[in-house]
């Protein structure tokens, strides 16, 4: 926790599982989230992390993802803070921890509640950066190909669409209240068009599954580690083959 927060500022933190719809709708009414409030949420996480907001009456405003990081972008959050704004959702997402130090500053000097996802941090998978110019320009989709072809079924390229794209946050009625519900408590519009969160919208097309082992068993890992490497070695190779097909 920054040491700018208040000492009595603490995160109210959520768990994966069959009941994770559930915890998030008890820790947002435990923090005392009602009908025309708002929650900061990262555009980039499983439905669940922000969904259980419209049952209370209250919306959701996404901000955008952190590059690097996966998560909640701190720079992000403060621009989509309004008078109605009562919490920060951050989501441990993909094996990768969002930055609590700058989220719980920002929530101290606003006055804002924190509610920690972890849902998403080890159980659902875990995703790798891809950077296609450290392997000669290869594209995701061909080595992900590769690596299953190595023997590692799970590689694949993609993570969770940004919701804000979704129809169920921009024109479905859940609950017949004659608009879409994502604005039904709100007097103004908050859905946010494609294009204003760029980094949460192209990071599908950035990231890949990675092997996770619930059990240390060294010749397993060793075996994956040596499917990915040797994809690596060969980049130069899939790369020209690929642009032949």
């Amino acid at each position: 926790m920054s040491k700018s927060t208040p000492p009595k500022q603490s995160p109210l933190a959520l768990f994966g599982g069959p009941k994770s719809v559930h915890s998030a709708d008890d820790g947002m009414f435990a923090l005392g989230i009602r009908q025309g409030d708002e929650i900061i949420c990262p555009a980039t996480t499983y439905w669940a992390s922000a969904l259980p907001v419209f049952t209370l009456g209250g919306t959701v405003v996404f901000a955008d993802i952190d590059p690097r990081a996966l998560c909640l972008d701190p720079n992000d959050i403060e621009r989509h803070i309004s008078p109605r704004t009562k919490a920060i959702v951050a989501v441990h997402y993909l094996g990768h921890p969002a930055d609590m130090d700058a989220i719980m500053d920002i929530a101290g000097r606003h006055g804002l509640k924190v509610l920690i996802g972890s849902n998403m941090a080890g159980w659902y998978g875990y995703c790798g950066l891809y950077r296609r110019e450290k392997l000669g320009g290869l594209s995701i989709t061909r080595f992900c190909e590769a690596v299953r072809a190595e023997g590692f079924p799970g590689a694949s390229a993609g993570c969770n669409k940004a919701l804000h794209t979704h129809p169920a946050f921009n024109d479905v009625d859940i609950y017949g209240q004659g608009r879409p519900t994502r604005i039904a408590n709100s007097s103004r519009d908050l859905r946010q068009p494609p294009g204003s969160l760029p980094v949460a919208e192209r990071i599908g097309h950035e990231v890949f599954f990675i092997p996770w082992f619930k059990h240390f068993r060294p010749e397993v890992i060793r075996e994956h580690a040596a499917a990915f490497r040797k994809v690596a070695e060969h980049a130069a190779e899939l790369t020209v083959n690929h642009r032949r097909d």
